[in-house]
């Protein structure tokens, strides 16, 4: 007999959190949710960790794990319903939502990988909505690649899974001086992109999602459910040559 789900929510924060994210807390829909455990520090992936490990220090293990940010609004009630659902539907282990980047270009932070070459490109609000509402790197036209979740609003498998036990958030920064113009520049690998690659090292299946509507709230209310935004696609295609990590497997 299979146990009920039970949603544990984190929510990671810099001390304040966006009036509409805490709105949306009160309408997540008819799942049960486990507990909402909020946690602030000033370093990222120590946050992102902490409530990592206060997931997996439950007994029992929530049957899942969901992560909203600060400043990532939910538009419609029932949204960790429909985050549950959409994970099950894909037989995904994570389901991350596409979240824009808050600037004019309408980019999001949900990027393609080619594992055997580094290279990266970013989806934009206009291609994501031109893909199925939920999807892996084959549906984007990218076989083979990895998705690469962003952390905004995410999803994934909790309960009984061994890999949760593996992972651990970090982010790989790096200068170094560009080839093709001889200039020094500065490179960061984020937290969420190192979490896809280490998704992919153990065979887990992270898929994207456009059926949460979502808004990544700044100076403006950026959507992820309205094609908006200077550019059609992602105009500086990444090829990131990060210093090497051990993943687990």
């Amino acid at each position: 007999m299979t146990a009920p789900a039970s949603v544990f929510v984190a929510l990671p924060n810099r001390g304040t959190v966006a009036a509409g994210t805490a709105m949306a807390l009160l309408r997540t829909g008819a799942t049960p949710i486990h507990s909402v455990t909020p946690r602030s520090t000033s370093l990222l992936t120590l946050t992102f960790n902490a409530l990592w490990c206060a997931a997996l220090n439950q007994s029992p293990r929530p049957s899942h794990f969901v992560m909203l940010h600060d400043d990532v609004i939910p538009c419609d009630p029932g949204w960790v319903d429909v985050l549950v659902a959409e994970l099950g539907r894909s037989r995904a282990d994570v389901l991350s939502a596409c979240v824009p980047i808050k600037d004019d270009r309408g980019l999001t932070s949900t990027a393609l990988m080619n594992p055997a070459t580094g290279e990266m490109v970013r989806l934009t609000v206009r291609e994501a909505l031109g893909l199925p509402r939920t999807f892996d790197a084959a549906a984007a036209g990218r076989p083979g690649w990895a998705v690469l979740p962003n952390t905004g609003l995410w999803a994934c498998r909790f309960a009984g899974e061994a890999w949760v036990e593996k992972v651990c958030f970090t982010a790989r920064d790096r200068v170094f001086r560009d080839p093709a113009d001889g200039q020094w520049k500065a490179q960061c690998y984020s937290e969420d992109w190192d979490f896809g690659a280490a998704l992919h090292a153990m065979g887990r299946r992270a898929c994207a999602t456009t059926a949460v509507r979502a808004v990544h709230r700044g100076e403006f209310e950026y959507p992820n459910f309205a094609p908006w935004g200077a550019l059609a696609a992602d105009d500086q295609v990444n090829h990131w040559r990060p210093p090497q990590r051990e993943y687990p497997r």
